[in-house]
């Protein structure tokens, strides 16, 4: 929906695609990286992805700072946000 425009509720699945990948990109969108979140890990067998593991105690060193940014992390942001 666009500022001014009458509210519209999608009506079926293919309407609610457009609207769903607005907000995915918008809030939820992918980092620089090639790793979502630097503590999941997925867990795959031989047909493919099947779950997540869940490593909370996984500290965010320089290795998922890459992952996550595809650089390092005091270069992409201010030292600020760093600590």
């Amino acid at each position: 929906m666009k500022p001014g425009e009458p509210k519209r509720y999608a009506i079926n699945d293919e309407e609610r695609v457009e609207p769903s990948l607005l907000t995915h990109e918008t809030w939820i969108a992918n980092p620089p990286g090639s790793q979502n979140c630097h503590f999941l890990d997925l867990v795959s067998d031989e047909i493919g992805p099947t779950g997540v593991n869940i490593c909370c105690d996984k500290p965010f060193d320089p290795i998922a700072g890459w992952k996550y940014l595809d650089g390092y992390l005091d270069q992409k942001l201010d030292m600020e946000m760093v600590e």
